[in-house]
């Protein structure tokens, strides 16, 4: 077991079961913080069939995109849950057997009990978050750790959300709920504050290669100079500061919002984002998102690009703490220095941002040194190279 982290108040829990026992179960994972269940698509095994270990042994779904479980330790197999079922991350879906003849045991009633499972170590700001939000403890097994902190229990919350039925009523798809989830967690804990500037265009256009991989290259820069922007809040007053700058892009081409993430966006051209931000854009249109695609992000754009949209104020995500909106590009008149009439291009750039952690006059310069990025010739050259 584990030490407990001297700088935690830590006690141990009320022995709630691991992911692995003796036969070794197959468990589904929690593997992202927006759904509490997913669907069993496809086994890719049949009872009674080795499976080795290592091997991919069944196919689930999130709302988010689709993952392998992989078993850890190798086995015959005998399934507890059908293909096509929702089950709840933490459910055992099935077993593996030393040999054939502890499966048939099994399935007779005469094999032996389950080995005690080790207790989990739950810190105490956990474990009232446990109880004031009624965690199943079958979820926290599913984490398949055995000190289980706040923050672990707090990504648990954010999908537990459940809305009042009315009648008529529309069912919200499971990505749609997985949004509202998110959202409501946002707006309910985090206090966020909002600024914006305008954003001289015209370089930036000519360059081809689009605002949005722009912007993502220019904030992933910032990220030695304002580290507690890439951040993530803790309920003990500290930030949790990120290695390297993990930009998510929202995306949503009309089959719900999605949220993938430039991974080390600093060490990338905005050429090379750009193709990465086309290729998400067809994982949307297809649905086949991967879940790394969609992790590990620790700041986030919004895109309001299309149409005359002058304003957009979004949520920070609950792990976050900012969250920038760039919209449409807006053609306006002006007068030059000779007191001509003049056209050029502007955008809106603003940012949501966690006022714990971040100060407005914080918060303005990084959008002035964002827009000076776009509109200094020398440093949108730098910025393109």
């Amino acid at each position: 077991m584990p030490e407990p982290d001297s700088t935690d108040d830590t006690r141990i829990g009320p022995g709630f079961p691991l992911a692995r026992r003796n036969p070794a179960e197959i468990v589904v994972p929690t593997v992202n913080a927006n759904d509490v269940a997913c669907t069993l698509m496809e086994w890719l095994f049949e009872d009674g069939q080795v499976v080795p270990a290592g091997a991919a042994v069944a196919v689930i779904e999130t709302s988010k995109a689709t993952q392998e479980l992989v078993a850890e330790e190798g086995g015959v197999l005998q399934r507890t849950a059908a293909a096509g079922e929702e089950c709840e991350f933490g459910a055992v879906v099935g077993h593996l057997f030393a040999s054939e003849e502890e499966r048939r045991r099994f399935l007779d009633g005469t094999g032996p009990a389950p080995a005690e499972a080790e207790p989990l170590v739950i810190t105490r700001a956990a474990q009232e978050l446990i109880d004031t939000h009624g965690i199943d403890p079958a979820r926290l097994a599913g984490l398949g750790r055995t000190l289980i902190r706040r923050e672990d229990v707090e990504a648990l919350v954010m999908a537990s959300l459940a809305a009042p039925s009315l009648a008529p009523s529309v069912a919200l798809s499971r990505g749609q709920r997985a949004v509202a989830s998110v959202v409501s967690e946002a707006h309910r804990t985090i206090p966020v504050a909002y600024a914006a500037v305008r954003v001289l265009a015209d370089g930036a256009l000519a360059t081809g290669l689009g605002l949005p991989a722009l912007l993502v290259a220019a904030v992933a820069r910032l990220h030695d100079r304002f580290p507690l922007f890439f951040g993530s809040y803790r309920e003990d007053g500290t930030v949790v500061t990120a290695a390297e700058a993990n930009v998510g892009v929202t995306v949503d081409v009309g089959k719900g919002l999605y949220v993938p993430v430039v991974s080390g966006a600093a060490a990338l051209t905005p050429a090379g984002i750009a193709d990465l931000l086309l290729d998400y854009r067809i994982r949307a249109l297809r649905d086949s998102f991967r879940e790394e695609d969609l992790a590990g992000g620790n700041i986030t754009i919004s895109l309001h690009t299309d149409g005359d949209v002058v304003l957009a104020l979004p949520i920070v995500f609950p792990s976050q703490v900012c969250m920038l909106s760039l919209c449409a590009v807006q053609e306006e008149l002006y007068l030059t220095k000779t007191r001509e009439v003049a056209a050029r291009s502007r955008f809106p750039l603003g940012i949501s941002y966690d006022h714990r952690v971040v100060n407005g006059r914080d918060a303005v310069g990084f959008l002035r040194e964002l827009a000076v990025t776009f509109e200094d010739p020398g440093r949108l050259r730098e910025l393109v190279s």
